[in-house]
């Protein structure tokens, strides 16, 4: 978390839980959410003489559900090339959508868009326009690992997928 790497694995997974995080200093606590917690590469709400002490997650509604799909050059504990967090939560017959991408910024991305896409439907149409819409979101860069065309094409399949496990999994009930 405080190293504020673009490609860890937990932030867009915070992220779409609405988490907060505990910094502690010598004058006291101070509970910051995540989506202001990251500023930059390597840049975070942490300052000098701060320590992350906690992370808080708000326990989800019943019928909420959710999946972390991650892109790497091998299995394990490679760095993300990209990554998607879906989190749907009840509303009504309906859920709502929160979608974040992990390692396709500087920071992590919440995709407003995409989710209000969602929202109004997750049949194939839907979903191929919240990709679409996660795709023009991300800010990818080349670089020794992928370039930033694969990167993009990779966030759209990436969605996709997230979006229809996750549904599967509302559908099958865990």
């Amino acid at each position: 978390m405080c190293t504020a790497s673009p490609c860890a694995d937990t932030p867009p997974a915070l992220y779409v839980l609405n988490a907060d995080v505990i910094i502690r200093n010598a004058q006291g606590e101070r509970r910051v959410p995540v989506s202001e917690f990251f500023k930059w590469v390597r840049k975070t709400a942490v300052q000098p003489g701060d320590i992350l002490i906690g992370v808080v997650i708000p326990y989800p509604s019943k019928g909420s559900y959710g999946t972390y799909v991650k892109l790497s050059r091998r299995k394990g504990s490679d760095l993300s090339l990209v990554s998607v967090a879906a989190f749907a939560y009840p509303n009504g017959k309906e859920a709502n959508w929160r979608l974040s991408l992990g390692a396709v910024a500087p920071t992590p991305l919440r995709v407003p868009e995409a989710e209000r896409i969602l929202g109004e439907g997750t049949d194939e149409s839907h979903i191929e326009l919240a990709a679409k819409a996660a795709a023009d979101t991300s800010k990818p860069i080349s670089d020794v690992r992928a370039s930033e065309t694969y990167r993009k094409l990779m966030v759209a399949n990436m969605t996709k997928r997230a979006v229809r496990t996750t549904l599967e999994r509302r559908e099958k009930g865990g």
